[in-house]
């Protein structure tokens, strides 16, 4: 009887995770936000995935612990030295009696339907002290380049949220936005622009030329009237450009209780 192959495992996120994530790049994007918990005793990590801003805070000198529903991903984070709990994350919310004085939430709220993000917030506000941090990171709606190139490679992304309504749900759940950066456009493009013929300075050949050409110099005036025009036109395309264009591809939520 020929030997019968064992069956292969399913793929799951973890898997994604660990061979489609960049996690130098996500590192590199991470690293600044360490700086918002800087006073912080106890930070907690929700969706902390490998551990790569509990590796942060670490270096930072911060004490944190992660919370992941991936029990392959946890052990990963768990073989660095890193302290998380494998469970659900709302589950966790619920029936934990910890507190912290730091809640860091990356990339975890398009993973969720609205209804359990609302859930979501009101289970991390009841778990943040008071003059506690709170910081959202998560895709960015107003964003085309991650409309076009990065939000659907999640296979398990949901949904866009903007800034302006996660903040309104914190606002009802006791949480005071502090800083947003969703109206900010770092990746703004230049206006391109055409820059006027002059006529040289008298005793220039060129300007002798024009004077003894009827109609030349009117000729360039007009030219150059249209050279302003099409600047003009060109300053309102960039602008409606840029509105699309140039917004940062994360939102970020820094919000205190």
């Amino acid at each position: 009887m020929a030997d019968r192959k064992e069956p292969m495992r399913p793929f799951d996120y973890s898997d994604y995770e660990s061979q489609l994530m960049d996690h130098d790049y996500i590192r590199m994007l991470q690293r600044p936000r360490a700086r918002f918990f800087k006073d912080c005793k106890k930070v907690l990590d929700l969706g902390s995935g490998p551990g790569v801003f509990l590796d942060l805070l670490k270096e930072a000198g911060i004490e944190a612990v992660g919370v992941d529903r991936s029990e392959a991903v946890v052990e990963k984070a768990k073989r660095k030295g890193l302290r998380v709990i494998h469970s659900d994350l709302l589950e966790y919310l619920c029936k934990t009696e910890d507190k912290y004085d730091g809640i860091f939430c990356s990339h975890l709220l398009e993973h969720l339907p609205f209804g359990e993000v609302v859930r979501l917030i009101e289970e991390i506000a009841a778990r943040l002290l008071p003059g506690g941090t709170l910081v959202f990171v998560f895709p960015n709606p107003g964003s085309i380049r991650l409309h076009l190139f990065g939000f659907w490679r999640d296979p398990e992304h949901i949904r866009f949220y903007t800034g302006s309504l996660i903040a309104s749900v914190c606002q009802h759940y006791g949480l005071k936005m502090e800083y947003s950066n969703e109206e900010e456009d770092p990746n703004r493009l230049e206006v391109p622009r055409f820059e006027p013929l002059s006529i040289p300075s008298p005793g220039k050949g060129w300007r002798s030329f024009f004077q003894k050409r009827d109609g030349m110099e009117s000729l360039l005036q007009e030219f150059n009237r249209g050279v302003e025009a099409f600047n003009q036109k060109m300053e309102k395309f960039s602008e409606a450009l840029n509105k699309i264009w140039s917004r940062d591809d994360e939102v970020l939520l820094v919000l205190r209780k």
